[in-house]
């Protein structure tokens, strides 16, 4: 299984989430200041858990399947949205 690391921008913020697909926990890593919410929905907009500036998401307890993770930058409400593979 080849585990990716994508990496976007929010506000001149390079933000790394890996790995994808994921097992136990999702990282969040923010090269600089972000103030940011993450979101994670199923694949019909369902939201499953949401959090603050946090850099992992323990995901374990989340059925396997596909998800949307949303990053939203509280500042400016720039976002990023990467379809996050879960399995066991």
């Amino acid at each position: 299984m080849d585990l990716m690391t994508s990496t976007h921008e929010i506000s001149n913020t390079t933000v790394n989430i890996y790995p994808n697909p994921v097992s136990d926990v999702i990282n969040i890593e923010v090269d600089g200041q972000l103030n940011f919410s993450s979101t994670l929905y199923d694949i019909e907009g369902k939201r499953i858990l949401s959090s603050n500036n946090t850099n992992q998401i323990r995901v374990n307890s989340i059925p396997t399947g596909t998800y949307l993770l949303e990053i939203i930058d509280l500042t400016s409400g720039q976002k990023v949205v990467e379809r996050i593979m879960i399995g066991k």
